[in-house]
């Protein structure tokens, strides 16, 4: 039997989460993400953002030494930042991490993209910006890079970590039936759980479908049920928004709308992860990222899409030449 590592309960558990709702995601989550531990390691008391905290958008992991730039990473689909915690255990530079929280507006990717510059700007008023996005939050990251530009800031790195923007227009998604792909995206998601040795994911999976189904379910499952329609629906509206005519398709408009970030771009890609949900052929072996960014670095890692965030190679890339000598 896999002997797995386990986090203890945070001492504050019941002040930064003070309902049964927010306790038992917490709890659920923490067990997700302390299955990813080498099995010598113990994690120390993580530390606990407030869901129910307004001021909690960004978290602030790690501080960065003097004279550096913090990488800031964007949540995953679901809104979640609890798997970046195994990411910023070995971090040497800064890591700061963005989250969904009551106050995000999730009316469109602008505004949610509007929302997140401000808040990173109160934390860090000046450039340079180093950012990063984790799973689906990729778009929201290519949104953000260009409103820092906008405003005469500097990006000086995007990291990309298993998951390409163009993927959300990719072949064979019903981009036509909002229903459709939002329940294709809970799938999708339920299949990368099912890929994961930790058996908590496991269960979990079915748990989001059904959920999603209107079924009985635990609390966490219900929220990924609720969360991932949302992200699928703001991610299309804003697609559509970029088409010239009602004849373009959603994938020129989108390839047109990317094309102009115009930043050092790197792909970290999970020989397990969200490459086993796309098309089998050439051109998206690397999630279709040079389609967009030809000129963008791919690097290829052991791991499935959850624990991409512990690798050691990933690790390193994220802060190669932007740690002080």
């Amino acid at each position: 039997m896999k002997k797995q590592g386990f986090c203890r309960v945070p001492s504050d558990l019941v002040y930064n989460f003070p309902t049964i709702h927010k306790i038992a995601c917490v709890l659920h989550t923490m067990n997700l993400t302390a299955g990813n531990l080498p099995k010598d390691e113990v994690a120390a008391d993580p530390f606990a953002p407030t869901l129910d905290d307004p001021n909690a958008t960004v978290v602030r992991f790690r501080e960065a030494p003097a004279g550096q730039v913090p990488l800031i990473v964007l949540h995953g689909g679901a809104g979640m930042i609890y798997d970046l915690w195994l990411m910023q255990q070995p971090f040497e530079s800064g890591f700061w991490a963005i989250q969904v929280t009551p106050e995000t507006p999730l009316t469109s990717l602008e505004a949610q993209t509007d929302f997140y510059y401000k808040k990173i700007k109160e934390n860090q008023p000046h450039g340079p910006y180093r950012l990063g996005g984790y799973s689906a939050s990729t778009l929201l990251t290519c949104r953000l890079v260009k409103l820092f530009e906008a405003h005469g800031d500097e990006v000086i790195q995007v990291a990309f970590i298993d998951h390409s923007p163009n993927m959300f227009v990719m072949p064979g998604l019903p981009l036509d039936n909002i229903e459709a792909y939002a329940k294709q995206s809970i799938h999708t998601l339920a299949r990368m759980f099912r890929r994961d040795s930790i058996l908590r994911r496991l269960k979990l999976a079915s748990e989001m479908e059904d959920a999603f189904y209107g079924k009985p379910s635990s609390e966490l499952g219900k929220m990924l049920a609720e969360m991932f329609p949302v992200t699928s629906r703001i991610a299309l509206d804003f697609i559509s928004s970029l088409k010239e005519s009602p004849e373009e398709d959603l994938n020129t408009a989108l390839q047109r709308w990317l094309s102009t970030v115009d930043v050092p771009i790197t792909l970290y890609i999970a020989e397990e992860g969200v490459c086993t949900t796309v098309p089998e052929t050439e051109e998206w072996k690397d999630l279709g990222i040079r389609q967009i960014f030809p000129h963008a670095k791919v690097v290829h890692v052991t791991g499935n899409h959850f624990d991409i965030v512990n690798n050691e190679i990933v690790i390193a890339g994220l802060q190669q030449g932007y740690l002080m000598k």
